[in-house]
């Protein structure tokens, strides 16, 4: 995922350069609210990192948002309404970070955090299953010359996280092997200590043949069962082998998904095994 001040998932070269501008100094006859009795936007941006990187996202969005209501011309806004999505996301809320990351956008168009802030929305509107609107927001990313061959990776495991939750498997399928290349070769040069994309595309390649392996129905006549039945087998085993190259990538957020989904396509399988329909001259006591 993108950074641009604090992360749950560092991306290389995209922090947040201090600021030297001074600017307004708040104080207090004693402490607020937020325990404060003197600050300024800089005070309140580092407070609210600390905030956050101590997994306290909800303490930490109420200095981001001091920050934006009390400093609306600071240069730290952007960031900060950057970092006030990042909070919603971390707790679950993806339609506020979406509102977050889209003000942060429409504000600062032209702001060096935007890049950022758009691969962050892409995120919010995935989360929210809204793939439509998040591919286009991917596929105007990946439409930006600037964009280094990691930032490239990453936005093009989200096309295919996209396609798949447009039920258009085979393009997905393409684009994210394109990627797993992409990434084999950029390895090859230099060392990628986030792996996270890598697992993540992985992880949507078992999915894709999950999802066949689901649609896949089980009808006589008897030729036909056994020809599907066959079918769904073999995805099931490809999108087992799929989910375990993502275990083995080591990234712990997506191997605890990939583990999770390998049980699923058991428990799947053994459901449509039972529900599959009877043979048509099968009588009741048989």
């Amino acid at each position: 995922c993108a950074m641009v001040f604090l992360s749950a998932c560092p991306r290389p070269g995209s922090a947040v350069k201090p600021s030297i501008e001074m600017e307004a100094l708040h104080i207090k006859v004693g402490p607020d609210e937020l325990g404060l009795e003197s600050y300024d936007a800089q005070t309140l941006m580092e407070k609210g990192a600390e905030l956050f990187n101590a997994g306290k996202h909800q303490f930490a969005a109420k200095y981001f948002q001091r920050l934006v209501d009390q400093y609306p011309e600071s240069p730290r806004v952007p960031a900060a309404l950057f970092n006030l999505g990042l909070c919603a996301e971390m707790a679950g809320d993806f339609e506020k970070a979406r509102g977050m990351y889209e003000r942060a956008i429409r504000e600062f168009p032209d702001g060096k955090e935007v890049i950022d802030t758009r691969f962050r929305l892409g995120a919010a509107l995935i989360g929210l299953k809204r793939y439509d609107e998040a591919l286009k927001v991917f596929e105007g990313l990946a439409k930006v010359p600037t964009l280094s061959e990691y930032d490239r990776l990453e936005t093009s495991v989200n096309i295919g996280a996209c396609l798949t939750g447009l039920n258009r498997l085979d393009d997905a399928e393409t684009e994210l092997f394109h990627a797993m290349t992409a990434y084999r070769k950029i390895s090859q040069k230099e060392y990628l200590e986030n792996n996270y994309f890598m697992a993540e595309g992985q992880f949507y390649l078992g999915e894709i043949n999950r999802l066949r392996m689901e649609q896949v129905k089980l009808e006589f006549p008897q030729e036909a069962l056994e020809k599907s039945l066959e079918q769904k087998a073999q995805f099931l085993l490809d999108a087992q082998a799929q989910y375990i190259k993502a275990i083995r990538i080591g990234n712990i957020h997506w191997a605890a998904a990939s583990g999770y989904r390998v049980g699923v396509l058991y428990e799947s399988f053994h459901q449509h095994l039972v529900g599959a329909p009877s043979p048509p001259d099968l009588t009741d006591e048989q």
